[in-house]
């Protein structure tokens, strides 16, 4: 599902053709079973344009989203700022 909230981002950030110029971060991988993909992560992202965007998996989005809104959904793409409401 990252691929589905990081392309709304994009729209929304009218990005469409361009991207982050800077990330740092970090996520985790999990200690046992089939995958080797991380499975949780928190990830900030910079645009030449001043944007900055932060990736997160549902467990560290929730208690950061809750801050600004009542209500939650475990995926998506939020918008915060003055423009972004």
């Amino acid at each position: 599902m990252g691929a589905h909230p990081l392309d709304i981002a994009q729209w929304g950030l009218n990005a469409d053709n361009t991207g982050p110029v800077y990330y740092e971060g970090a996520g985790s991988l999990p200690e046992y079973g089939l995958c080797d993909t991380v499975e949780s992560w928190d990830i900030h992202c910079y645009y030449a344009t001043g944007v900055h965007m932060r990736f997160m998996d549902w467990r560290v989005a929730k208690p950061a989203v809750m801050a600004y809104r009542k209500r939650w959904s475990d995926h998506g793409t939020t918008f915060f700022g003055t423009k972004g409401g």
